[in-house]
């Protein structure tokens, strides 16, 4: 079920009814019912993964926090980590790492007969098995007490608003708030709406309008160059932060809007001034997942600058693994990491050389420098993410330095659609207005300084722009395939 389509319209407002109307001692199992029935919607059979995931680190970790021996806990963890990431591994996993062996055995001389599997990707299973993989170590590590409630437990796995997208919540933070009695509040609700809202209008007015144009380039590689290619880089840029952190935001409101407050997933990232701040802003309960569970346990900064630049880019290998079994984000997560490690070596060399053109005297210019640095970055980076074959995004990289100009005819093709184009274009000016705001001036304070009848028109506006622009046939989220 997705966010965007006419069943969640019908399926949220019932489950607001029941939550706020429900005996509070039924409520959350009516909510977990609901969230089963939720991800149910996607396919019946992958509810099968999810149970098994649920039970397996439910009594693991049960088990964990009742043994006092050090050897029983560990090999209890290591039965949940090999458990789940299993799973992960044979369904996300396997026909990647299948066709590799294959490919070195061919390269080879040799002959290698192990097939594929055609099973579907299960919707979600890289969030929810890291949310769960996370509230076992917490528990082995003594971080929090374990869960005794089985079905509560179930629902800090299922609950439907970041269920298949995130936030990845941790366990300390979202358990507790599942025990809590909330009951209705219409600033809370307000707030909530007006999120979701943004999140609706972000999704539908700008993400997926924008995805026309960058679907036409990216599944073309070879047909256009130059200057249409960094258009389009830059685009999809915009759509999937949209996309994404329009999700996250539909999802925060909703929970929001039955009391729940789930992690900030985005802190307007075009604003970061090194990749490493892009990455503390951009996808959060992700990048802070690998920082607690997988950095620190690398060494991190604790075993000298060799080994910290070691899991600096162990870490950004797997997060790109973890977008996508592709050597395409395999790369996109390396470089990224690549850069990360170039700033923190050479961060005191940029600033003195900064210090000596007397760059630094000059604040703005210094800091619109550097976020475009990082945005070019990301969006040269683009390729990886976006094409479906090394040698695509290697043919769209070569060509966006070409300096023919594209077929006027591709060109056309493109912009046959100006209304479409231009309604893209002045949608992004608002984005960014919207993020400098919040990022400067903070939208709370913001709100608190415009007249009353003001916000109500922007509200009104942003309802009109979802009506009369907004793409209605329910594109998937792209996150949904990781």
């Amino acid at each position: 079920m997705l966010f965007n389509s006419l069943e969640f319209l019908v399926f949220f407002p019932i489950v607001l009814m029941g939550y706020f109307f429900i005996p509070f001692k039924f409520r959350w199992i009516f909510l977990l019912i609901s969230s089963y029935y939720f991800y149910i919607c996607w396919d019946p059979i992958f509810v099968v993964l999810i149970i098994g995931s649920t039970l397996t680190d439910y009594f693991c970790s049960i088990k964990i926090a009742a043994s006092k021996s050090k050897i029983i806990r560990k090999r209890l963890l290591y039965v949940s980590l090999i458990i789940n990431l299993g799973l992960l591994f044979f369904f996300k996993y396997f026909n990647f790492f299948n066709d590799s062996i294959r490919d070195v055995v061919t390269l080879l001389g040799g002959t290698y007969s192990i097939s594929n599997h055609d099973f579907k990707l299960p919707v979600g299973i890289s969030f929810y098995t890291f949310q769960t993989l996370g509230y076992t170590i917490d528990v082995y590590k003594k971080r929090i007490d374990a869960e005794k409630k089985l079905l509560r437990f179930a629902l800090y796995v299922t609950y439907f608003p970041q269920l298949v997208a995130g936030p990845i919540e941790r366990a300390k933070n979202l358990i507790p708030q599942l025990r809590t009695k909330y009951e209705f509040n219409y600033y809370r609700v307000r707030n909530g709406l007006v999120l979701m809202l943004w999140g609706f209008v972000k999704k539908m007015v700008i993400a997926d309008r924008i995805a026309e144009y960058t679907s036409e380039i990216f599944y073309n590689p070879g047909v256009y160059k130059g200057v249409i290619i960094w258009i389009a880089n830059f685009f999809f840029y915009i759509q999937i932060y949209c996309d994404f952190s329009g999700y996250s935001d539909i999802a925060i409101g909703a929970a929001g809007i039955m009391g729940v407050k789930l992690m900030r997933n985005f802190r307007q990232p075009f604003f970061a001034q090194t990749t490493q701040e892009f990455w503390s802003r951009w996808h959060i309960s992700l990048t802070t997942w690998f920082r607690d569970y997988l950095y620190v346990f690398l060494g991190g900064r604790r075993n000298g600058q060799f080994r910290m630049i070691l899991s600096i880019i162990i870490v950004f290998l797997i997060n790109g693994l973890w977008h996508g079994a592709t050597w395409n984000f395999i790369i996109f997560g390396g470089v990224h990491g690549l850069f990360i490690v170039l700033y923190v070596l050479l961060r005191d060399t940029i600033k003195k050389i900064k210090n000596k053109i007397g760059l630094l005297k000059y604040n703005i210019v210094d800091s619109v420098l550097n976020i475009s640095v990082v945005s070019l970055v990301f969006i040269s980076t683009s390729p990886f993410f976006m094409t479906k074959t090394f040698s695509d995004a290697l043919v769209i990289i070569r060509d966006s330095f070409s300096i023919s100009i594209s077929n006027p005819t591709t060109i056309i093709n493109i912009f046959k659609f100006p209304v479409d184009f231009w309604i893209s274009v002045l949608a992004i000016l608002v984005l960014y207005y919207v993020e400098y705001v919040a990022e400067y001036v903070g939208l709370e304070n913001w709100f608190k300084k415009i007249p009353k009848f003001l916000m109500w028109v922007l509200l009104l506006i942003g309802v009109s722009s979802i009506v009369f622009f907004g793409k209605w046939d329910a594109l998937d989220f792209i996150y949904f395939q990781f």
